[in-house]
Parts: C-alpha cells; sequence; structure tokens
C-alpha cells in the first residue's frame, strides 16, 4: 500500500481522511473514532484493533450510564470531582451535571481508587529595587515572591489507564500563608477523603483581612471533614461516622499556634488538626461564638447570655493603657479548653502556657514552637 492510497478506519469502517489517521499497533483508526476514546487513555499506540473495539464498546454502555448518574457532592474548581454516593461511583470533567453525555466522562467505582495525592509545585522570583541611577538591583538580603501550583494525583486500578491528574488552580498562587493558598490546599484535602476517606489535615494557616482564630479555622475543617465523608461512604474512615450536627458541637484538638488569632499583621506557622471525633467532649468550641464559661454557675455558652441562669456573658478585661500592658502579661488562649488566661497556667484545666515563637522582623514569618531555625527561611534575615 502507497504512502497516499486511501485508509479506511479498522473500527467502523469509513474512509480516513487525509491527515486524519491515527494509528493503532496493527491498524488504522479514523478522527471520529479516535474522539470517543476515554480522555484519560493515552496508549492508543500499543493497543491492537480487537482491544479498542473493545474500549469504545465500553465506552457506549458508559454513555448510556450517565442517565442514572446522581450527583451528591461536587469538588474542584475548572475540572470537578463528581461523586455519586448511593452508588459508590465518581466521574473527573469539566463539563456540568446536564451536559455529561457530550464529553462521555468515564464513571468509575470508588473501590477503584488506589491512592489520591495532592502535589504542590513551589516557584520563586526574586523581587528587585532600584539605585539612584534607575538600575534594578537586588535587595540584600535576596528577596523573593512564592508562587504555588496544586495538583490532584489519583491512582485507579483500571484496564485502560492508572492515573487521573486534576490541576486544582488556573492562575498561580502566591503566598505560602495566603488565603488562596487555603483554598486549594483544602479542596485537595476534600477530593482525597472523598474518594480515599482520608482525614482532612490543614498543614498551613492563611491571612486574611479579617482576623481569624485558631476557632474559626477548626469549625471550617470539621464542616469540610463531614460533607467529604459523606460524600464518600467509607465506613472505617475516622471521620465517616460523625454527623453535621456533632461535628458543630464536637472540638477538635488544638495547638498552641491554632489557638492564637490570626491576622494579616501576623502569619502564623505551621497548623495541624486532629481528626474529628464524636467521642470527645461536646461545646468546647463552637462555629457560632468562641464558648465562655458562666461565673454564676459554671455552664458552658456560646451566645450573650448563659442558657442555664440567665447570667450576662463577662465582657473581656481590655489591656488598653500603656502602662497596664506593661505590667500584665499578655492574654493567651489555652490550647487544651479554649479558656483566656493572663498567667503561666491555665486557670481551667491547668494547661502550662505555650512557649513565644521566634518572628521574622523583616518578612514577619512566625517560626514554629518547637525547632525554630536561626534563620528566616522566606526572607534569610535572623531570627531574634
Amino acid at each position: 500500500m502507497g504512502l497516499f492510497d486511501k485508509k479506511f478506519c479498522d473500527i467502523c469502517g469509513e474512509k480516513i481522511s487525509f491527515l486524519g489517521n491515527h494509528k493503532l499497533e496493527d491498524g488504522n483508526m479514523c478522527s471520529a473514532c479516535n474522539k470517543k476514546m476515554s480522555p484519560f487513555f493515552s496508549g492508543r499506540r500499543k493497543t491492537t484493533v480487537a482491544e479498542m473495539k473493545e474500549h469504545l464498546a465500553e465506552r457506549e454502555a458508559n454513555r448510556a450510564r450517565l442517565a442514572t448518574f446522581n450527583v451528591n457532592s461536587t469538588f474542584g474548581d475548572s475540572k470537578k470531582v463528581y461523586v455519586d454516593t448511593a452508588n459508590g461511583n465518581f466521574l473527573v470533567t469539566y463539563a456540568a451535571p446536564g451536559n455529561f453525555e457530550k464529553d462521555n466522562p468515564d464513571i468509575l467505582p470508588l473501590s477503584a481508587v488506589t491512592r489520591c495525592d495532592v502535589d504542590v509545585k513551589e516557584t520563586r522570583e526574586e523581587e528587585f529595587s532600584k539605585d539612584a541611577n534607575g538600575n534594578r538591583v537586588s535587595y540584600n538580603p535576596r528577596r523573593y515572591r512564592y508562587f504555588y501550583d496544586f495538583k490532584v494525583v489519583i491512582g485507579v486500578n483500571w484496564k485502560w489507564f492508572d492515573e487521573i491528574d486534576i490541576n486544582l488552580n488556573t492562575t498561580r498562587v502566591e503566598g505560602l500563608q495566603s488565603a488562596r493558598y487555603h483554598q486549594f490546599e483544602l479542596m485537595g484535602q476534600q477530593i482525597r477523603n472523598a474518594l480515599t476517606g482520608q482525614p482532612i489535615t490543614i498543614t498551613q494557616n492563611y491571612t486574611s483581612a479579617q482576623p481569624l482564630t485558631g476557632a474559626d479555622l477548626l469549625s471550617m475543617m470539621a464542616q469540610a471533614n463531614v460533607a467529604a465523608s459523606a460524600a464518600s461512604g467509607s465506613a472505617n474512615s475516622s471521620v465517616a461516622s460523625v454527623s453535621a450536627v456533632a461535628a458543630q458541637q464536637a472540638p477538635v484538638s488544638v495547638s498552641a499556634s491554632q489557638a492564637a488569632p490570626m491576622s494579616a499583621a501576623q502569619p502564623s506557622a505551621n497548623v495541624t488538626s486532629a481528626p474529628v471525633s464524636a467521642a470527645q467532649p461536646a461545646n468546647t468550641f463552637s462555629n457560632v461564638a468562641p464558648n465562655w464559661m458562666c461565673p454564676s454557675c459554671g455552664r458552658s455558652n456560646d451566645g450573650a447570655f448563659c442558657s442555664n441562669c440567665g447570667t450576662k456573658k463577662p465582657e473581656p478585661k481590655p489591656l488598653t493603657t500603656h502602662t497596664e500592658f506593661k505590667t500584665t502579661a499578655p492574654n493567651w488562649m489555652c490550647p487544651s479548653c479554649g479558656r483566656s488566661n493572663d498567667g503561666a497556667f491555665c486557670s481551667n484545666c491547668g494547661t502550662k502556657k505555650p512557649a513565644p515563637r521566634k518572628k521574622c522582623q523583616s518578612c514577619g514569618w512566625l517560626a514554629p514552637v518547637d525547632g525554630a531555625p536561626n534563620f528566616c527561611p522566606q526572607c534569610g534575615s535572623k531570627l531574634e
């Protein structure tokens, strides 16, 4: 057969147009049949005609099943993960529900998922200033801007492919402690929880225009754990048994860095939360307001008045004057029970006040409690 001889598709039998041939291991395929392949299938050239016919037959059967796919949960930004909890299936596509048939995304069972990894790629760009002559010069020490890209890699035990990649952000995320970093980190962990049942763990705080307390962040994580666990339907997940109501009432174990308020003026160090457990005592934190203990009857409350005796919530003593600030230790929140204190030990449970952390005077980076470095990893300045 000559180079320019007419070829026919070994799948459908139709004539293949000029430059429209897609080679198989032992035959040829037209562009129309090629478009019917799974978007995650990349081994066409090593696939025989018989195997390709089997694959495309399964794809048509998949198209018919899309009508019975019920979306219970959705995760992602541009390309999304849709979960059908009742049938234990999921699919990945850019299309919105109701438009699945055009793209014919593969319906896969949750049991086929072998792993789900959240990969974060960091890039940095140096910042420059200008000298007296207007020339661009480096800072001393050098300064950098850090950018991040988030990708979820889903491993599957499937005949036609073994991996699905999802790029979560469409534009670069700037700042390790930014709100967008937290948004995509949480999004990736929600997907992992929904597909594998692994608990959500937030590894970075973020800054925003409004102060964010540790209780606010933990409440968000508790709700995310419950939503993702309900989607996964995993019985052995450490958060699957917690109901939405229990998540609002049950506490999350808190480290000292979590309990401290976070704001744009004071970036925080790493934060790690323990999985939510319904067996823990209720009402340590609330997603409505920080809890307070009634001075009259000892009842824990989250409203403006005690629900047991009606006593009004005490106003916190402000540290306003310069003299008072110098003579009185700053208040700190107990990492065990959430009580505000000004002594060396918590007045409610006796927990020792967490040790102070080093802070970079140049960029504001706050070192972890344990293992603080001598120099800032963000800008290189010596930590005081």
